[in-house]
């Protein structure tokens, strides 16, 4: 059904670090989902620089909520975070008050982030790079919005 409104051959596969803070430990963890089934579209050019090709534009992604599509299923923030960390493999969340502890990476990357947040890895980031355009392709949500009702169940997203 989702085929209907993507077809496979627009969509890609995505990458989501979802960091959170264990105030048991005082640590912060971060969480890897690698999701199916994206409809990513760029609404800005790419623009040159000395160190290479930037996207500096908004992306405008649709994530599937079905399992079937994505291969996890879509929680809300709030209880993703209660989940025990051993079922977090299993789900995947966009938490629209907390952006800056999600990244999202096009394309699928094994990167693991050891107990650091995203702003102690800039120079880490800098090494996904998308080998097709050349161009970093790591966004963090500035709107999302799910949509869980009807034929197409699918979380809107708005990244920079």
């Amino acid at each position: 059904m989702y085929d209907e409104f993507f077809p496979e051959e627009i969509t890609t596969p995505i990458t989501l670090y979802i960091f959170a803070r264990d105030t048991t430990q005082n640590l912060v963890t971060s969480h890897r989902a690698v999701l199916q089934g994206v409809y990513w579209e760029s609404d800005g050019g790419a623009v040159m620089r000395e160190t290479g090709n930037q996207f500096p534009g908004n992306v405008k992604l649709n994530i599937p909520m079905p399992k079937e599509v994505t291969g996890r299923t879509f929680v809300e923030p709030q209880e993703w975070y209660r989940l025990p960390v051993d079922e977090l493999e299993n789900y995947w969340t966009l938490d629209r008050l907390q952006q800056a502890n999600t990244l999202i990476l096009r394309g699928i990357n094994d990167h693991v982030f050891d107990w650091a947040t995203p702003q102690a890895h800039s120079a880490a980031i800098s090494a996904f790079v998308n080998p097709l355009t050349g161009a970093i392709d790591v966004k963090r949500p500035q709107i999302v919005d799910p949509y869980p009702h009807g034929d197409f169940p699918y979380v809107d997203v708005t990244a920079r």
